[in-house]
């Protein structure tokens, strides 16, 4: 047999998906035994053996750590979260950017062949469910902020529907009713949902949804969103309010209304999300949504580590609280 026969060689020769590979290998029971064959054949056609790459180090006191980008204070304080916890319990961190690069599961084995790993926490949701299916068949992993829906694993995050509603509720009981949303990538499970939290808020209020106010931005990018921004105040119907689904774009908004001569409350209200260090020194200081960052990486990193040193541990999912600090980007309309 080569070894560089992998999950989805397998899951390609039986045309099923690597999930369900995955599946017969650690939970076999819970897949129909005529799938079930129909795999075991395929890999045994190919000559596939478990286990291709190097196994998790008893004696390892490193963990991996996966961001999607280095440009957002939110991913950095994260990650340095995790870090910290993990010193704390005599764990070094090694910190991988994902974008670009870290998407394939041969890119991780390059990766797994130079170093010796514990677990991995990733902070980043738009790693495919197969790939990590792949690896938490040979390492503990643990989702932080950012999870895979429908995947079996263990994550810390925040309920990120329910804090866009009160966001947006926020603004609309301060007299605001055209309120715009400035939102990231839809591929991010977190965008969906502060998306479908900002539309359910309009709805229960009986306001319009105006298609032409709610902003998709490809990347967590200051200008990008600052030229959207602009695009939409410079019409004459404008709103009147910003939900911002990151500080970087509620900051944006605050500069592209000063740019245009816009008075930042009192004729644009905008709220940001996240409460990074930078939403309070911004003019006026930024209102805006926050989520506990190191409470996240902290208990995320615990998770983990129980994990490691566990074999009976048993995937939890663990939602913490949000809370909107109000400040000066944002006042009742008319006043």
């Amino acid at each position: 047999m080569s070894k560089s026969v992998t999950m989805q060689d397998v899951a390609d020769h039986a045309q099923v998906s690597i999930a369900t590979v995955s599946r017969i290998l650690n939970n076999p029971e819970s897949v129909r035994e005529s799938t079930r064959k129909k795999v075991i054949k395929s890999m045994n056609e190919l000559g596939f053996i478990q286990s291709t790459i190097r196994l998790p180090d008893a004696q390892s006191r490193t963990i991996l750590i996966v961001i999607q980008t280095l440009g957002n204070q939110f991913d950095t304080d994260l990650a340095s979260s995790i870090m910290n916890t993990a010193y704390i319990h005599g764990y070094n961190s090694m910190v991988v950017v994902a974008k670009n690069n870290y998407t394939t599961y041969e890119a991780f084995e390059k990766l797994f062949k130079d170093i010796s790993i514990a677990g991995i926490v990733l902070e980043t949701g738009l790693i495919n469910p197969d790939l990590v299916n792949e690896l938490q068949l040979h390492y503990p992993v643990v989702m932080c902020s950012d999870y895979i829906e429908n995947l079996d694993i263990s994550y810390v995050s925040i309920n990120d529907e329910a804090a866009a509603r009160a966001a947006t509720n926020y603004l609309i009981s301060t007299g605001h009713t055209k309120i715009a949303l400035v939102n990231c990538n839809p591929s991010f499970r977190y965008s969906r949902h502060r998306e479908k939290g900002y539309v359910q808020a309009l709805v229960d209020a009986g306001l319009n949804i105006n298609e032409n106010w709610m902003i998709r931005i490809s990347s967590i990018n200051y200008f990008l969103a600052l030229s959207y921004i602009r695009q939409i105040l410079e019409k004459k119907n404008r709103p009147d309010a910003i939900f911002a689904c990151c500080d970087i774009f509620g900051m944006a908004a605050i500069n592209a209304a000063n740019q245009l001569g816009i008075k930042v409350p009192e004729e644009l209200s905008i709220i940001g999300f996240d409460n990074t260090n930078t939403s309070s020194m911004t003019n006026p200081s930024l209102t805006t949504v926050a989520q506990p960052t190191t409470q996240i990486g902290s208990q995320a990193c615990e998770l983990l580590i129980e994990k490691i040193r566990s074999k009976n541990f048993k995937n939890q999912q663990i939602v913490l609280d949000t809370e909107l600090i109000i400040r000066n980007s944002t006042c009742p309309k008319n006043i």
